[in-house]
């Protein structure tokens, strides 16, 4: 939701552009609403563990104090088989995620504006880098043959569609313009889960995506 940000400063430092005041109030907007989102995340996340902590008492009430006190830490921290916790290194990587987003919108618009048609060009590294990643980040196992389908489908249809249209985009609007937009998927993110059957959105979700 910062990427809007970062792209500003990008925008301003390195092309001399400069916001106008809806867009400004736009970007306080969106903010706003993701952090109502967040913040419905976190006490999902919570709930979640609380309930996993009382589920472990009454389980292991005969158990090692000093174990029990490790393990409820461990619970609290998001370490348990099933879940992910909101850690340290979750706040890092989308920060870094943000940064680059809003300096990639940046120097997008910098390469439409100097060179007719290359905007689509570095995609072409995007795909090895991830498997890269992936690689030491343990991020995706396919463990079934239908997970190459899903696979295939989000690389080479739902990825290269998706970052062909952002990396268009900049042509046409301010890197922080585009960056907007793509707060939208704040709320069409849990509306196609829900309407996948997987799950329903807590009411701060809702109320986030009302804002935006």
């Amino acid at each position: 939701a910062s990427s809007p940000l970062f792209a500003s400063f990008f925008s301003r430092w390195i092309l001399g552009e400069r916001l106008v005041t809806a867009t400004l109030l736009a970007m306080v907007g969106g903010l706003f609403g993701v952090g109502i989102v967040f913040v419905g995340n976190l006490i999902a996340v919570a709930e979640s563990g609380t309930a996993a902590i009382d589920s472990f008492n009454s389980s292991n009430d005969n158990s090692n104090s000093n174990a029990s006190a490790f393990s409820r830490l461990r619970l609290l921290s998001g370490d348990r088989e099933g879940s992910v916790g909101n850690d340290g290194l979750g706040i890092v990587l989308g920060l870094m995620c943000a940064i680059s987003l809003g300096l990639y919108l940046t120097i997008a618009r910098y390469v439409a504006a100097t060179r007719s048609g290359s905007e689509l060009a570095p995609l072409m590294f995007v795909g090895p880098i991830c498997c890269f990643i992936c690689l030491f980040m343990e991020a995706y196992v396919i463990t079934e043959p239908m997970d190459l389908l899903w696979a295939f489908v989000q690389g080479a249809i739902v990825g290269s569609l998706a970052f062909g249209t952002i990396a268009v985009c900049p042509r046409y609007l301010l890197s922080s313009e585009v960056g907007l937009v793509q707060l939208l998927e704040t709320v069409l993110g849990p509306f196609w889960v829900w309407l996948a059957g997987f799950e329903s959105p807590p009411l701060l979700t809702v109320v986030g995506g009302i804002v935006l």
